[in-house]
């Protein structure tokens, strides 16, 4: 199997998460000169450098398994069905909201009193991302300062701390609906989990919300594919990130408020584009 390679950069048009990064760095891969891949990691929540990744696979002349399954998705691309699906709204606490009902997301950095404002303002469910930034003690203080029917509007917490079974068994017992995204899976303790088939293998559970990496358009492309083949497109997902980086491609159009349809017409820019790069061989 010949593989090859090139590297890529995004840059964002705002910051990204609390450690202000200008650039990000990730790869893509060709499998035969027909088949594309990406990897995009973010190194700061524990995945390995694309310099770690070039030289595994250097070295045992095999893909891991979760390009493995990017490598399934675009050779069965073909026939797998391309509808509509539902997608959260990525909002900051400051913005002005228009939308009167549905699902935000919000990846919070900031004082907790703001964020606590914004949930009364709201009509909709939100989900909150502290990407593990609290810790016990802050968080419990922050859902203990909510009106029971602000906490109502919480449709999930996405990884408030690092993960402990001890501490998170507290937050289900108060009454945090948890989700998981970098931590363990723990089943019995979280309603949601959030997948993410750029970094994560399939496995089928219960409210499971298929998210994209933040990378390039083509782990955009292909998060879309598995919720078409394996999601649940009554559920409300987190496949779309428009607009977060320079000279982006907008896959997806919004159909109504919060329904989007994939652009086939930028699908194929992409591809074009990806035809066109500097590649060299891996393997």
């Amino acid at each position: 199997m010949q593989i090859d390679y090139s590297l890529f950069e995004l840059k964002p048009i705002t910051q990204l998460n609390r450690l202000k990064r200008k650039k990000f760095q990730g790869v893509f891969f060709r499998v035969e000169k027909k088949f594309y891949l990406e990897y995009f990691p973010w190194e700061e929540f524990g995945d390995h450098s694309c310099d770690y990744v070039l030289d595994s696979i250097k070295r045992t002349k095999k893909l891991p398994p979760v390009l493995n399954q990017q490598l399934r998705l675009e050779k069965d691309q073909k026939d797998i069905e391309k509808k509509v699906f539902k997608n959260h709204l990525l909002v900051k606490p400051h913005e002005s909201i228009q939308m009167i009902s549905g699902v935000y997301k919000v990846k919070y950095l900031g004082e907790l009193n703001v964020l606590s404002k914004f949930i009364s303002s709201l009509n909709g469910k939100v989900r909150l991302d502290f990407n593990n930034a609290l810790d016990e003690k802050t968080f419990l203080l922050f859902w203990n300062s909510l009106s029971a029917g602000d906490k109502e509007k919480i449709e999930f917490v996405e990884d408030p701390c690092c993960f402990s079974y001890k501490v998170w068994s507290k937050f289900d017992s108060a009454g945090v609906p948890l989700a998981n995204d970098f931590n363990p899976y723990q089943a019995t303790i979280c309603r949601f989990t959030v997948f993410k088939p750029n970094r994560n293998e399939f496995l089928p559970r219960k409210n499971q919300i298929f998210s994209s990496y933040m990378g390039a358009e083509l782990g955009q492309y292909h998060a879309y594919l598995a919720l078409m083949l394996w999601g649940d497109t009554s559920l409300y997902h987190g496949i779309v990130t428009n607009d977060i980086y320079s000279n982006q491609l907008n896959l997806f159009k919004k159909q109504d408020e919060q329904l989007y349809s994939l652009q086939h017409n930028l699908v194929e820019k992409m591809y074009s584009q990806l035809e066109e790069r500097e590649w060299k061989n891996l393997i």
